[in-house]
């Protein structure tokens, strides 16, 4: 049963590390996104309806990193659970 278990875990934490590295490469592309829509909104190439388009871009990328950033959590605690088990 412990090795079932374990075994498990070891997934879990595989599983874990695949949503950090989506994660961080969520949030670089935010990063670029984030100015991509400043120079859209007030550098030289202003133009509203591409500032328009990407903030929703910006907008978009921020909720899937809330919800990326969630699920790393939510499978830590699952691997915290088996442990304890």
């Amino acid at each position: 049963m412990h090795d079932a278990l374990a075994n498990l875990a070891k997934k879990l934490t595989a599983a874990q590390q695949g949503v950090e590295e989506v994660l961080r490469e969520l949030e670089a592309q935010s990063e670029r996104e984030t100015k991509r829509s400043e120079q859209a909104q007030y550098g030289d190439d202003f133009d509203p309806d591409t500032a328009q388009a990407q903030e929703a871009v910006v907008e978009a990328l921020a909720e899937a990193i809330q919800r990326t950033d969630a699920a790393a959590k939510e499978l830590e605690e699952a691997r915290a659970a088996l442990r304890e088990a």
